[in-house]
């Protein structure tokens, strides 16, 4: 009688131990883990372990082990740089319909981001530019001897077109002819002394990457700066820019019965 007891007794713990088996064969070992917990589980592109600027066309590593990316960095925080960048997710993403894209809000904090960053770097450029014209006027200004001949150039040179314009009022063909052939003469010898007093070289700054360029500067040097990082991220960041506030554009034109009420109901990236 007791061995049919324990016999009874042992019976729900054998079938529930079956059952669960079964549950694990069927639904797998981690069933009852939250899904974002799962170690067996097929990632998606919304799980908080992916980049979702990535998925939106930017990637964090753009502009790595340069001063611009030190100047990405101050916006985000490391765990950032440490998400997941999966180019099946992207193209998972890319083919979502726009309704469906503008309730997660990733393109809108991807604009954000996007926003800083141009408005930092054209700041940049402003004070850049300003620097090389002031630069520019310094290196291009003579001194008072070299303006004072110059200016002997110019009057001289006024003086011998007045006159022949005057000999050739009163029908002197040859002294006129001379006077012209004097004041050009005047003109070129006043451009040469400039460009022997100044100097060819004259700085500027890129309008897209705020990267300084000399007027010096060979077409392997200008071929290198319009194919480098700098150029080419920046150009990257100011195109898809542009293209995400085109996208955004079309999700507020939409109902908001299809789009949501707000964006980003369903989550989106912390931009610092």
């Amino acid at each position: 009688r007791n061995r049919v007891a324990r016999l009874r007794g042992n019976r729900p713990s054998t079938m529930a131990t079956s059952m669960a088996e079964m549950l694990n064969q069927l639904m797998g070992e981690e069933r009852d883990v939250p899904l974002e917990e799962r170690t067996n589980r097929v990632r998606q592109f919304q799980d908080p372990d992916v980049c979702k600027f990535y998925l939106c066309g930017f990637d964090l590593d753009l502009f790595r082990n340069t001063r611009s990316g030190d100047e990405l960095g101050r916006h985000l925080q490391e765990a950032d740089f440490a998400r997941v960048r999966d180019d099946a997710l992207r193209e998972t993403w890319v083919a979502l319909p726009d309704e469906q894209k503008a309730k997660y809000g990733y393109e809108r904090d991807l604009k954000r981001l996007l926003d800083r960053l141009v408005f930092e770097v054209d700041n940049k450029i402003r004070r850049a530019h300003e620097r090389v014209v002031l630069d520019n006027e310094i290196a291009h200004r003579y001194t008072p001897e070299e303006q004072a001949v110059l200016d002997k150039y110019t009057q001289h040179q006024m003086e011998q077109s007045l006159k022949a314009e005057q000999l050739g009022e009163a029908g002197d063909v040859d002294g006129a002819q001379d006077a012209v052939a004097k004041a050009e003469a005047l003109k070129i010898a006043k451009e040469a002394m400039e460009k022997r007093l100044l100097p060819d070289k004259i700085m500027s700054v890129c309008p897209v990457s705020g990267v300084f360029q000399s007027s010096m500067d060979n077409e392997n040097r200008k071929v290198e700066h319009l194919t480098g990082k700098q150029y080419l991220g920046w150009k990257h960041i100011r195109d898809l820019r542009d293209a995400v506030t085109t996208q955004l554009a079309t999700y507020d034109d939409m109902p908001r019965s299809i789009r949501g009420s707000t964006y980003g109901d369903v989550g989106g990236e912390n931009v610092a």
